[in-house]
């Protein structure tokens, strides 16, 4: 189906119980063999170039060739009847395509679970069935017999991939504020200092939902007014040191003046003991 659609052309089977489409099939293998496999039998190509070279060679000439008492052949008929009615051929080769059929979620997004990666529907489609076609280049995902997004498909750290149109209003809305992306978060986050830029970096990345990571980041960054510019980037390298950094663990630290605490590092000596044997016992 995927290879009628893509040449645009439509694929009939052979009629069961019915022998004699057989034989149609079987005498045009046997006038193939005979007149392009059968002379090239002796012929010891030297590569791929070369035997497909030899191939075109005798395909032209059994083309040419006429039909049995006619003068008529097989090119002959090709451009007097049928040249007219073909189509040009697509510009990119066929490639096959997995096809799926998933549930768009709440969050218009539909997931891929060979990749774990979840691809943004325009969100009036929430809660329908959907057909979803991927292969290594591109995922398109129909309703019905209509496509309804198309997206490139990439390995990249992202989870999500969310394009602006398919988002609700409020959601678009929210994109449009001023600061409320990744880029301008960022370059918001370098005017502070490079622990802020780590955290905010860690913030837009870790969450599920790109408007949570947007919200959060976007809060993470408005404590400089309350606290200063000095104190959140303190506040950001302590909270990179544990194993996750959010909105409210920052704020914590503010709130708790931890951020003023300065952190002692106590390193002493190994003692002497007859248990120790040093580096020395391994030369």
């Amino acid at each position: 189906m995927q290879l009628s659609e893509h040449y645009a052309t439509t694929f009939s089977a052979t009629r069961p119980y019915s022998p004699r489409d057989k034989a149609m099939v079987e005498r045009a293998v046997n006038i193939v063999y005979n007149n392009i496999y059968g002379p090239l039998r002796h012929h010891e190509p030297t590569n791929l170039q070369a035997l497909n070279t030899a191939i075109q060679e005798q395909l032209v000439l059994l083309n040419n060739k006429p039909y049995k008492n006619t003068p008529f052949s097989r090119r002959y008929f090709f451009e007097q009847q049928e040249r007219s009615l073909l189509k040009p051929l697509p510009a990119t080769p066929f490639t096959s395509k997995k096809v799926v059929t998933l549930t768009v979620q709440r969050n218009y997004h539909i997931q891929l679970t060979e990749d774990r990666r979840y691809y943004s529907v325009p969100y009036q489609h929430v809660g329908k069935k959907v057909k979803v076609l991927y292969d290594n280049r591109v995922v398109e995902v129909y309703l019905d017999t209509e496509r309804i997004a198309l997206h490139m498909r990439k390995n990249h750290h992202k989870a999500y991939t969310t394009l602006s149109e398919h988002m609700p209003p409020h959601h678009r809305h929210m994109q449009q504020i001023k600061g409320w992306n990744r880029d301008d978060l960022l370059a918001q986050a370098s005017r502070i200092g490079p622990s802020t830029v780590q955290a905010a970096t860690f913030m837009l990345q870790n969450s599920i939902y790109v408007e949570q990571n947007y919200k959060a980041c976007f809060g993470m960054l408005m404590l400089h007014k309350k606290y200063g510019a000095t104190r959140l980037e303190a506040a950001c390298s302590r909270a990179m040191q544990g194993s996750r950094v959010n909105y409210t663990m920052i704020k914590n630290i503010l709130e708790r003046g931890l951020d003023k605490q300065v952190e002692i590092f106590i390193t002493s000596a190994i003692p002497s003991h007859d248990n120790i044997r040093g580096k020395d016992h391994y030369q």
